[in-house]
């Protein structure tokens, strides 16, 4: 059975964390294309021939391997204890019924050091050790009631029967241990009721019974562990396949956020393009009319800009406007809107903003543009020539920024660099 046409998906994944599991050692169930997987499995053992795949398959079933093997080891050493206590129940031996009544004893004992000790050591589960050494006393405790009472062919021959079909389909375990276990138990059989018992006519039948039985038990035992890592196989192909579909929407996330970022700002200056700025403004008028919030927009245009243009070259243009745009983020909120309009023009909305508060922001903005300075042109002299308008009952973006703008061009023909507030003429011609 070959499993390697999942290698190369697996090979793809980064490691996860490790699987944490009662086992002493963490799963690693992805490997990095330096280590390809192999996932050919054994043809007798059934067990994958990468001992690695196979570590890692075996720690991924640890948990649930360890509940199973603590339940039906207990389930088994009841029937046991239950077998040899009719037995001695049934016989008028007292020897035979105390050797029994033994037999029982030291069965308690033994399932509950079981119990404990792979409780404390789950990964003896994945060795097969555990399931091992209780059904070799298992085995053993059989082989000491056929000694006791050989005339109970037919009873002992059943219970090794059911005991064959226990080891191969009750108790997990490795499949060459189970295939061992189980012709010990046939060769204890047939050693022990040989010298007696090989001429009887039941002694064949049971013997070819249990022949039977072990080789279906094997195929069984062996189909159930083919199964289980096929299932494995696809487990991990399935998690390959979430974790490339969550790599893939990631990167499709991110490439959504990146286009509607360059969608939305300017590359220059870092603020929001003209149609986001007026979106995102528009939202903001809607909130003021309904809970009646003043709202301040100002508008600011860089003076004298095309000189700077033409005299210093376009670099210094826009390192100018990376300055003016820098300043303008420092001063605002983190709820206030500025937006490039264009050109060297740019506009501000303040929300929840009164004409005062209006003015002192627009006044920080003229002297600290006024003061800074560009480092590679360090003759370059900034100023900003500022329009301010209110927000009006019934007012739309467009009309808030033909007043701002009207406010702008007023101060420029006073002199520039400095701040101009729309008479009520402009809101009355507006």
């Amino acid at each position: 059975m070959n499993f390697d046409s999942l290698a190369p998906q697996l090979a793809s994944l980064d490691s996860p964390e490790p699987l944490q599991t009662e086992c002493d050692q963490p799963a690693t169930d992805t490997m990095s294309a330096e280590a390809t997987p192999s996932f050919e499995l054994s043809r007798w053992r059934a067990e994958f021939l990468d001992r690695q795949t196979e570590r890692n398959f075996v720690q991924r079933d640890c948990r649930q391997s360890t509940a199973y093997v603590r339940r039906h080891i207990l389930l088994t050493g009841l029937f046991f204890m239950l077998c040899a206590a009719s037995h001695a129940a049934s016989t008028d031996s007292m020897p035979t019924s105390g050797i029994l009544l033994a037999l029982c004893g030291i069965t308690v004992v033994v399932v509950l050091g079981m119990l404990l000790w792979v409780g404390r050591r789950p990964q003896i589960i994945a060795s097969g050790l555990a399931s091992t050494l209780f059904v070799l006393w298992l085995i053993a405790g059989f082989g000491v009631m056929l000694k006791l009472e050989p005339e109970s062919l037919g009873t002992y021959a059943m219970g090794l029967v059911l005991l064959v079909a226990i080891i191969y389909l009750f108790l997990p375990n490795r499949l060459h241990c189970m295939a061992a276990l189980a012709a010990i138990a046939t060769l204890e059989f047939t050693l022990t009721l040989w010298p007696e018992w090989h001429h009887a006519p039941l002694f064949l039948d049971f013997a070819l019974m249990l022949i039977v039985v072990n080789a279906l038990g094997y195929s069984a035992a062996r189909r159930l562990a083919v199964t289980r890592r096929e299932q494995y196989c696809l487990l991990i192909q399935s998690e390959a396949a979430q974790h490339d579909l969550r790599e893939e929407i990631q990167r499709r996330r991110a490439a959504e956020a990146e286009l509607e970022h360059r969608a939305t700002t300017d590359c220059l200056t870092g603020l929001k393009r003209r149609c986001a700025y007026l979106e995102a403004s528009a939202q903001e008028l809607d909130r003021a009319e309904r809970y009646g919030h003043p709202m301040a927009l100002i508008m600011l245009d860089v003076d004298h800009f095309k000189h700077v243009n033409d005299r210093w070259g376009h670099a210094a243009g826009d390192h100018a406007l990376q300055r003016v745009a820098n300043i303008v983020r420092e001063e605002l909120r983190s709820h206030d809107i500025a937006g490039r309009l264009g050109g060297e023009e740019f506009a501000i909305n303040l929300p929840q903003t009164d004409l005062v508060a209006a003015k002192k922001t627009a006044d920080r903005l003229c002297q600290r543009i006024e003061r800074a300075r560009l480092e590679q042109w360090p003759d370059i002299t900034l100023s900003v020539t500022v329009g301010i308008t209110m927000f009006q009952p019934g007012d739309a973006v467009s009309a808030m920024l033909s007043r701002a703008d009207a406010a702008l061009y007023l101060g420029k023909r006073r002199g520039r660099g400095c701040v101009v507030v729309a008479p009520e003429r402009i809101l009355a011609n507006a």
